[in-house]
């Protein structure tokens, strides 16, 4: 936690040299671009005022190469309470459904992190009812044999 700590620090400094008239005009630029790439015409605006509010939020939660979010977003503690494992589960279904949907999959972290990590996928492989399972196959697997997904020699 150090290190995230020490990076945070650094990004904060580096934010108050640059003044706010900067990092405004910086941030509008950056909104109107990200917005366009989304764009959806709602007549309703409440309902069009929602989806600007998700989408910012997901801007502001995650990028390809970041952290992984659930339904939750990536406000949890590093320990303890954690939903953001990445599994075949609603927590990141929910969380990164509006991604591509919305034309910004520089917001996929899903797809990144399984880049990253791919190599830890055959360490993952388990044993269920005398099979090998693969990492992603049906998380009920083993309760329910006729979902285990496929088995591996």
């Amino acid at each position: 936690m150090a290190k995230a700590t020490d990076e945070a620090l650094r990004a904060v400094d580096r934010t108050l040299t640059i003044g706010p008239e900067k990092l405004v005009d910086r941030h509008r630029r950056w909104w109107h671009a990200y917005d366009r790439r989304g764009f959806l015409s709602v007549p309703n605006k409440q309902l069009r005022s929602f989806y600007l509010i998700q989408l910012y939020k997901l801007a502001a939660s995650t990028r390809s190469w970041g952290p992984t979010i659930s339904e939750w977003g990536p406000w949890f503690p590093e320990i303890g309470n954690n939903w953001t494992a990445v599994r075949r589960n609603l927590n990141v279904q929910i969380g990164m459904a509006p991604i591509h949907g919305s034309n910004h999959p520089e917001l996929d972290s899903v797809t990144g992190a399984f880049r990253r990590f791919e190599h830890n996928l055959p360490t993952r492989v388990r044993r269920c009812h005398g099979q090998h399972v693969r990492p992603l196959a049906h998380p009920l697997g083993c309760a329910h044999p006729h979902r285990l997904g496929e088995a591996v020699a």
